[in-house]
């Protein structure tokens, strides 16, 4: 009896031991982790410096196609460089009055092609 009262004891803490040791594991490797990115950020001199961001324009009219400039808006949208998004994303139209697109979604430009977004709008986010 008292040889299968110690297996099944044996089998308990070998259980416990694969268990604890796993999470051990499982946690140095994400502290791992979490340390190598940030030393190789504040510390690699190749990587790119951060920039201001890129000025991308949507010429939008009445009856513009959705798709047409929407698809490629989260295009550009989705895009993430270092946790960033490095476009800066407008409208630009004839007016600034709401214009209506296809299916009679309604779009009020941030720009007109008289008064276009200057290097400054783009630098504030």
């Amino acid at each position: 009896m008292k040889t299968s009262a110690l297996a099944i004891k044996s089998r308990e803490f070998l259980s416990l031991a694969t268990n604890v040791g796993f999470i051990a594991a499982v946690l140095f490797l994400i502290l791992i982790s979490v340390a190598s990115a940030q030393n190789s950020a504040e510390s690699n001199p190749n990587l790119p410096k951060p920039s201001p961001p890129i000025p991308v324009a949507f010429v939008i009219s009445d009856g513009a196609v959705v798709i047409d400039f929407c698809g490629p808006w989260e295009v550009f949208r989705d895009v993430m460089v270092r946790n960033d998004h490095p476009f800066r994303l407008y409208t630009v139209s004839d007016k600034t009055a709401p214009i209506q697109a296809g299916g009679g979604m309604k779009i009020v430009p941030d720009y007109t092609f008289a008064n276009p977004a200057t290097i400054s709008d783009h630098q504030i986010r």
